[in-house]
């Protein structure tokens, strides 16, 4: 987005690659780590019977590094939640909870971030001032351990990128067709901007 007065639901729905990148990130560390149901009435799951009240834990930091569920589990690839064929219940997701306890947050929070790095992103490159690997507090809520600092440092080629970009953008639009921007300045920083009609 290059300004303030570019939001719109349209745009910030037409950032798919953020929102993929926001999957993967809450897949790695859920905000919430681990969620807790009772049984109401006798049942079974997996082969085990499941008694009236039971307390049955649920952690979806554990599930979605399952590499039964998740190949290469470890390794942030944001293409795990490309548009596929395959139904979006063939493995477990579930960052915000599921069911009538689901989070009511969820879908403000996903349009919040998707805001602050549409706005924040195309002018500052941000580098992280540490680069040891951040210590996890399991409270109520995943959190790191100590705060993470980053460095944002002013793109100075961000005028010349967003001019590149109208010119890019329109000749898609004439030719019918999606453009991706890689900045080849910053290889950990890939700047996708992506078709703003449909």
């Amino acid at each position: 987005m290059p300004n303030v007065s570019a939001i719109s639901a349209e745009n910030l729905g037409a950032m798919e690659y953020t929102q993929r990148v926001l999957e993967e990130a809450l897949r790695l560390y859920p905000p919430v780590w681990l969620f807790t149901r009772r049984s109401h009435e006798e049942d079974e799951l997996a082969h085990f019977d499941v008694a009236p009240g039971t307390d049955i834990y649920l952690s979806p930091f554990v599930l979605h590094r399952t590499e039964h569920y998740w190949p290469e589990p470890d390794r942030f690839d944001p293409g795990r939640f490309a548009p596929t064929d395959k139904p979006k219940n063939d493995r477990p997701y579930f960052p915000f909870s599921l069911g009538p306890r689901r989070c009511l947050g969820e879908f403000f929070s996903f349009l919040e971030m998707k805001l602050h790095l549409g706005l924040l992103l195309p002018r500052f490159r941000m580098s992280l001032v540490d680069h040891a690997q951040p210590k996890l507090e399991l409270a109520i809520n995943l959190r790191e351990a100590e705060d993470i600092h980053v460095r944002p440092e002013t793109r100075s080629d961000t005028r010349k990128l967003y001019d590149t970009m109208i010119d890019l953008l329109a000749e898609a639009k004439d030719r019918d067709r999606e453009i991706r921007f890689i900045d080849g300045a910053d290889k950990e920083s890939v700047l996708r901007f992506e078709e703003l009609w449909d």
